[in-house]
């Protein structure tokens, strides 16, 4: 070592000295007992006795009756200046003692100033001693002061009441070693120094320049020491760089336990820094490139501090107990790795102001406020993050971009258990989301709001929180791949005139609605699997124009679908089924909502329910090419639903009607395929002024349509439909009337036509009736209906009007062929019922050519103007 070298140099000029006949010991006491000084060896002053040795020699100064030596001192030679029983020097002046030469040692003083500047001052001067020393008493400058000297060791000293205790300006490769440092305005102060070990010393007590500063230093260690009750910074670095070592220290009770000013490429190792009043360790004015790794810091204000200082590896660090975890400002690309940031009072972590590029990876961030706090910050990563327990959001963005986009990434973080939601975007842009586990949160799992837009949210598993996934006026997010199940409200939510989000291909169940749209426009919600959710599976509220297609949904508690007071959305290509309804639009409309290609089935209500849907008169609802089926209720219900379009469905094998229209006027029915239902075909109720037309109505358990206490009107001919096996009649009029009936085909059904119930005004025309039961039947006071121009063929009655009070009935221009003849006619009339209009009755095929008119049982009411021949209405 550089000591035992120094030792055996010095020992070697001793051997020289003495061995040419010098004195090499010699010893002073300026308070001697009679005869002492008689000694040639023997002096009274220290000065004499460092002029009367040799180099390598040693003199010891006697401090056994507490001898105070009031000299100044200068060591000129490499001697040993050793004390016995701690005598004092005391001096006035600039230096107590100056050491102006290599190789010497000073061990066993006490050293004080009568107004002097500094205790012990070494220039120039290497491999010197100074141990074991007490420095202290009316020091106005340096305890020890060491200018341009190298390789010195200060060990073992109490260094008391100075401006420092330590001063090294330009000094390299020195060894200051458990000494006691306190009450100096600054325990050491390292300026221009290099490679110097500062280790195991008690530094405490120092006014407000603090414990240790070094000032342009490089490539020193600072190890093992305990920094206390400074009113200044335990550790401060002003421009230091490359490779500073702070290892093992303890560091408490001072204003910054360690603060690194302009300072780079240093290691902050393995020490414990606690209950600094500001903080922990801070790095200010463009400090990179430094290493904290493996501290314990905790109860300070900030555990770490980064002001303007970017490029740092904060690694391995625990971090709890302070008011904020960590904080940046205006600091880039910093690496957070594997630290344990928990219980501070405020934030685990706040970035602001800038702070880009940074990357958090493999962190533990608990039992704080806010986990991550970014504000005014982009591109920055947080990567396999453990956040959870904090009492606000586990990460929280505000206004986290700069320029069009914040390209944060937050990717591989299991947060859960947070007060707040799991990740919380506030008027942040351009964001990524990815591949984090969210769960067990208070509030929502992920939630932007403010204009947070054009983030992607994407491959999460986001379970057990209030909302899954929440969007409150955030527009051009891309939610997609996602898991999502088990929350207390709805799995995915967007509201507040939120628009143009892609929901996309995720999974989404166990919630309340799956996926919920309130005020909100413009969104793609497709390809997403919604099941199993306690309320409905897509849900829209007040909301317009947005798309829902290809989505799986099922078994959801309410409906599949559902459309509250919402226009111009697109329903498509969705599979729904094992819901309550499939579809359901409540007071929806406007322009028109469009339900297109759709697959609804097994639901246990209807396929697809319309209620208050719509009244408005600028477009309609359009069901168009949709395949309903097997639902436990109708396919299709119409509740006080007005001027909707239903075209081109195939609706079969439901509960109840295929079609259902209660209290709804005006719709369009066209191109449907209606069959294998149980009830009617298609089922109207208090409804007017619909268009049907071109429907195939077949199999069904009732009639194929029903139309009850409604009327369509002239101008809304029932037409060009065709009905038939259906079990009741193919059309069944009750309590109807007003409604027009043309070229519609009507086979193999119980009866063709059935009016019933007062059913009057009805006109039947250009329809072909063929092979059911009864091709036309009236009964019970249905009264000034007129048939004409129609094909009655082989069923078993042709026309049956059954009852007297049916009455002022008009059959006329009609073909009978091959009817049942039942009293050897194909017709039956009980109410007198007028079978022709002026000149023309009808063609009867089993009429004699020769009888001039057609006789009608049972009362013989005639048709008195028989055609002669088919009327062909057709051509």
């Amino acid at each position: 070592t550089h000591e035992s070298r120094t030792n055996y140099l010095r020992n070697v000029l001793a051997w020289l000295a003495e061995g040419a006949g010098y004195t090499t010991e010699v010893w002073v006491n300026n308070d001697p007992p009679e005869g002492w000084l008689d000694n040639e060896s023997h002096v009274d002053t220290i000065q004499a006795g460092i002029d009367a040795v040799p180099p390598g020699g040693t003199v010891y100064v006697i401090g056994t009756d507490n001898q105070v030596y009031e000299e100044n001192v200068v060591v000129d030679k490499s001697i040993d200046l050793i004390g016995i029983d701690n005598p004092t020097i005391r001096a006035s002046g600039t230096n107590v003692v100056t050491v102006q030469v290599d190789w010497a040692r000073i061990d066993g003083f006490t050293i004080e100033g009568n107004s002097v500047q500094n205790g012990i001052y070494i220039e120039d001067a290497t491999r010197c001693i100074i141990i074991n020393c007490t420095i202290s008493t009316n020091i106005s400058k340096m305890g020890i002061y060491l200018s341009s000297a190298h390789n010195n060791t200060i060990r073992n000293n109490t260094i008391q009441d100075g401006l420092y205790g330590i001063y090294a300006d330009c000094s390299l490769g020195n060894t200051i070693r458990y000494n006691d440092i306190s009450s100096n305005d600054g325990g050491i102060y390292l300026y221009q120094t290099s490679l110097t070990t500062v280790r195991d010393n008690t530094i405490h007590n120092n006014g407000n320049i603090g414990g240790i500063r070094m000032e342009s230093g490089r490539q020193n260690l600072i190890y093992g020491n305990t920094i206390e009750n400074n009113s200044g910074n335990g550790i401060h670095l002003i421009s230091s760089t490359n490779k500073n070592e702070i290892k093992y220290n303890t560091i408490r009770n001072n204003s910054n336990g360690i603060w690194l000013e302009i300072s780079n490429s240093n290691i902050i190792f393995n020490n414990t820094i606690s209950n600094n009043s500001n903080d922990g360790v801070v790095c200010t004015e463009f400090s990179h490139s430094n290493t904290l790794r493996e501290n314990n810091i905790y109860s300070n204000r900030y555990g770490v501090n980064l002001q303007n200082s970017s490029n740092n590896g904060i690694i391995y660090n625990t971090i709890e107990q302070n008011q904020r975890g960590m904080y940046f400002s205006s600091s880039s690309s910093n690496v957070l790795q594997s630290n344990t940031i928990c219980n501070n009072t405020g934030d685990g972590i706040r970035m602001a102001s800038s702070s880009d590029n940074n990357i958090i990876a493999s962190c533990t961030i608990q039992n704080n406020s806010y986990g991550i706090y970014l504000q005014m910050s982009r591109n920055n990563t947080f990567d396999g993050n453990t956040i959870s327990l904090n009492s606000a959001d586990g990460i929280y963005l505000y206004y986290a971009m700069s320029g069009f986009f914040g390209e944060n990434n937050m990717t591989d973080n299991t947060i859960s258990s947070n007060t707040g939601s799991g990740i919380s975007l506030y008027a942040s842009v351009g964001n990524t989301i990815y591949e984090n586990e969210v769960s067990l949160n208070g509030a929502d799992g992920i939630r932007l709001f403010a204009s947070s837009n054009e983030n992607t949210i994407t491959s999460n598993a986001v379970w057990n929180n209030s909302y899954g996934i929440h969007l409150d006026r955030s527009n051009f997010n891309n939610i997609t791949n996602n898991t999502i199940h088990n929350h207390s409200a709805d799995g995915i939510y967007i509201k507040n005139y939120a628009s143009e989000n892609d929901v996309h291909t995720n999974t989404i169940q166990y919630n309340a609605n799956g996926i919920a749209l309130s005020s909100s426009t413009i969104n793609d919600v497709s390809g997403n699997t919604v099941a199993l959710n306690r309320e409905h599976g897509i849900s829209l509220s007040s909301s317009t124009s947005n798309a829902i297609y290809e989505n799986e949904i099922y078994s959801n508690t309410n409906s599949g679908i559902y459309l509250s007071s919402s226009d111009i959305n697109q329903i498509t290509n969705n599979t729904i089924w094992n819901n309550e309804n499939g579809i359901y639009l409540v007071s929806s409309g406007g322009t028109g909502n469009t339900i297109v290609n759709n697959t609804v089935h097994s639901n246990s209500n209807h396929g697809i329910f319309l209620e208050n849907s719509r009244t408005a008169t600028a477009g309609n609802n359009e069901l168009i090419q949709n395949d309903i089926y097997s639902n436990s209720g109708c396919g299709v219900y119409l509740y006080s639903s007005n001027i909707n379009s239903l075209q081109n469905n195939e609706i079969y094998s439901n509960g109840d009607a295929g079609v259902y229209l209660n209290s709804s006027d005006s719709n369009t029915l066209q191109g449907n395929e209606i069959y294998g239902n149980t009830g009617h075909g298609l089922y109207l109720n208090f409804s007017n002024n619909n268009d049907i037309q071109s429907n195939n109505i077949s199999f069904n358990g009732g009639n194929g349509l029903y139309i009850l206490h409604s009327s369509q009107g002239d101008s809304l001919p029932i037409q060009d439909n065709l009905i038939w096996n259906n079990s009741e009649a193919g059309i069944n009029i009750s309590s109807s009337s007003n409604n027009y009936f043309t070229y519609n085909i009507i086979w193999n059904n119980s009866m063709g036509f059935s009016l019933y119930d007062s059913s009057t005004n009805n006109e039947i025309r250009y329809t072909i009736l063929h092979n059911n039961s009864y091709g036309i039947h009236i009964n019970v006071s249905s009264t000034n209906n007129v048939i004409h121009d129609n094909n009655v063929t082989r069923n078993e009655y042709g026309v049956y009007i059954g009852g007297p009070n049916c009455r002022t009935n008009e059959v006329y221009d009609n073909n009978f062929l091959n009817n049942t003849l039942h009293n050897n006619s194909q017709a039956w009339d009980m109410g007198n019922n007028s079978w022709y209009v002026g000149t023309e009755g009808n063609y009867w095929s089993d009429r004699d050519p020769l009888e001039t008119y057609y006789l009608i049982p049972p009362y013989g009411t005639q048709d008195k103007y028989p055609l002669a021949s088919p009327r062909t209405w057709w051509l």
